[in-house]
């Protein structure tokens, strides 16, 4: 049998902590709507090697979730469709603030068209707000447009080098 995997990107919450304190209702029905999909797995960005722990936190929580988008969303799905568990599947990567802005400003300065391209992704990113429902700004977080253009600038990051050679932009995305 074959099996689909669906990718949701999420905005991180705690950016949006009070606005998300507001929106209970929302995050209920964005699980919901997530929910008819039937998922067999919940998997979440969080480290593969944390994923004990990341367990026993979703054992111990029981619906009383912080403000942050694993417990509101990925706990909540998880703990809708009666899930014993929740799978971690982010690398243990070592991305600093200093790698991110190292490749940041190579981009602004030799690379004019990928710094256009994420200028205008962040432009288009849709917000979360009071008067938009929450899974109407997922929904168009995660539409086929958005992504397309997303993947097209990391994968757009292999070709980045410094003045000195240096493959800034590889490195960047082995990390």
């Amino acid at each position: 049998m074959e099996r689909e995997i669906i990718l949701v990107g999420t905005y991180h919450f705690e950016q949006y902590e009070e606005l998300i304190e507001k929106k209970e209702n929302d995050i209920k029905e964005l699980v919901e709507y997530l929910a008819d999909f039937k998922p067999e797995k919940v998997a979440l960005e969080w480290d593969i090697l944390k994923e004990k722990e990341l367990n026993k936190e979703y054992q111990q929580i029981d619906g009383g979730y912080s403000s942050n988008e694993i417990h509101q969303v990925g706990f909540g799905l998880a703990n809708s469709l009666g899930h014993d568990k929740v799978y971690a599947v982010d690398s243990p990567g070592q991305i600093s603030s200093a790698d991110m802005i190292e490749l940041n400003q190579t981009i602004q300065n030799s690379y004019p068209e990928i710094a256009h391209k994420m200028k205008n992704i962040q432009q288009n990113t849709p917000d979360i707000s009071l008067d938009t429902p929450l899974i109407e700004s997922y929904k168009k977080l995660n539409d086929k447009k958005s992504t397309k253009a997303l993947e097209e600038v990391y994968l757009s990051f292999v070709v980045i080098t410094d003045k000195n050679g240096r493959k800034v932009g590889f490195n960047f995305l082995q990390k």
